[in-house]
C-alpha cells in the first residue's frame, strides 16, 4: 500500500511539472526517464516497495499521457524508450551469459567449499533437484489456482475471461517458468562474510543449489517447452481482430468521430477553411474506401511519388535560407506515410 501510494504521489507531482514548467520535448523525455528512479528511491527510503511504486506511478502516467506530453514529444519519447528497452534487454542477456561464466569459473571453488562443510556432492545435488521440484510445482499450482479463481470470479466480474480454457493452458504457463538472471543475481548478492567477519553459513551450498535450479529449468523446461506447446494444440481464442481489419476499423471510427464533431461544432465554417475542408475530404475518403481495397500496383505508384518528394527535399535542403530541421521534419512525415502503406 505504501509503495503504491508513493508511486501515485510522485507521478502526480511529475505530471504537474510537465504541465507547468516551460519544458521542451527533450526535457520532458528526460523527466520520463528519471521519474521511475525517483519513485523507487523515495519508496525504498521509507521502507515501502519500490517495485510497486514504479508500477503504480507508471500506470498513472501512462493513463494521463495525452494530457502530459505533446504529440511531438510523445513520438520522440516512444523512439527513445524503444531504443532504451532494446539496449536494456540486450544487456540483460549479456549479463546472463556473463553470470553463467562467472558461476562456472567459481564452481570448482564452490564444490570445494561444500565438501569442506562436510556435505557430499550427491547430497548437495539432491537438495538442488528438490528445490527445483518445489519451484516448478509452486508455479504450476499458482497457474491452476489462477484458472480456478478466474472460473469462480467470472460470475461476479464482467472482465474475467468467460471461455473454457481447459487444463492445458495453465500447464504450459506453469512449465514456462525457467529461472535465470534474477535467481543468479540474488544468489551472487549473498555476502561472503557476516558483520562479525565470519564466513556466511552455507553460501557455497546456496550458489550450487541456484546453479542446479537454473540449469535444470533451462535445459529440461526450455528444451521441452516447444513440444509441450505443440501437444497443447491451443484453439484460436480470437483475442484480437486481424491487424489489417483492426487498423481499418480504427481509422474509420476516428474518421467518423471527427466528421461528427466537425458537423456538430463547426458546421458553418467548414467551407470557409481550406484546412477543415481538406481534412473533411480525407476523413470522408477513409470512410468510403478502406486502405485494404487498394491494389499493390497503386501502393507502388504512391510510394514512388513519396520517393520523388524525398529527392525534392534533398534539393530544398541546399537552400541556405531553409532550416535543416524543417527538412528533417518533412522527411519524418514522408517516412511515416511510406511505412503506413508498406505494411500491406
Amino acid at each position: 500500500i505504501g509503495g503504491t501510494l508513493i508511486g501515485l504521489a510522485v507521478a502526480w507531482v511529475m505530471r504537474k511539472l510537465h504541465k507547468f514548467l516551460p519544458t521542451d520535448a527533450n526535457v520532458d523525455i528526460i523527466l520520463t526517464l528519471i521519474a521511475p528512479y525517483i519513485m523507487y528511491i523515495v519508496a525504498n527510503e521509507v521502507g515501502a516497495s519500490g517495485v510497486l511504486a514504479v508500477v503504480a506511478g507508471g500506470m498513472y502516467m501512462s493513463f494521463h499521457l495525452t494530457s502530459i506530453l505533446a504529440a511531438s514529444t510523445s513520438n520522440k519519447g516512444w523512439a527513445v524508450w524503444d531504443i532504451l528497452g532494446f539496449v536494456l534487454n540486450g544487456l540483460a542477456f549479456m549479463l546472463i551469459g556473463l553470470a553463467f561464466m562467472l558461476i562456472g569459473l567459481a564452481l570448482p571453488e564452490v564444490l570445494i567449499g561444500i565438501e569442506a562443510e562436510g556435505m557430499s556432492l550427491a547430497t548437495a545435488t539432491n537438495y538442488g533437484l528438490l528445490i527445483t521440484g518445489v519451484v516448478v510445482g509452486v508455479r504450476l499450482l499458482s497457474s491452476y489456482g489462477a484458472l480456478l479463481i478466474t472460473q469462480v470470479m467470472k460470475h461476479f466480474i464482467t472482465v474475467a475471461d468467460r471461455r473454457n480454457l481447459g487444463f492445458r493452458l495453465p500447464l504450459v504457463l506453469g512449465w514456462a517458468g525457467m529461472r535465470g538472471v534474477l535467481s543468479l543475481a540474488v544468489a551472487l548478492s549473498i555476502p561472503l562474510t557476516l558483520e562479525n567477519g565470519e564466513p556466511f553459513p552455507h553460501r557455497n551450498l546456496f550458489l550450487y543449489i541456484t546453479f542446479i535450479v537454473i540449469l535444470v529449468t533451462l535445459l529440461v523446461q526450455g528444451l521441452s517447452l516447444p513440444a509441450l506447446i505443440r501437444w497443447a494444440n491451443f484453439p484460436d481464442y480470437e483475442d484480437h481482430i486481424p491487424e489489417a481489419e483492426a487498423e481499418s476499423l480504427i481509422r474509420k471510427t476516428l474518421a467518423q468521430a471527427a466528421l461528427d464533431y466537425m458537423q456538430e461544432h463547426y458546421k458553418e465554417g467548414i467551407t470557409d477553411s481550406f484546412l477543415l475542408q481538406n481534412q473533411k475530404d480525407i476523413w470522408q475518403y477513409q470512410l468510403d474506401l478502406s486502405k485494404s481495397n487498394t491494389t499493390p500496383e497503386e501502393r507502388k505508384k504512391y510510394i514512388a511519388i513519396l520517393h520523388h518528394q524525398r529527392e525534392i527535399l534533398q534539393q530544398l535542403n541546399k537552400n541556405p535560407r531553409i532550416d535543416e530541421e524543417q527538412i528533417r521534419n518533412f522527411h519524418r512525415q514522408l517516412n511515416l506515410e511510406e511505412e503506413k502503406w508498406e505494411v500491406n
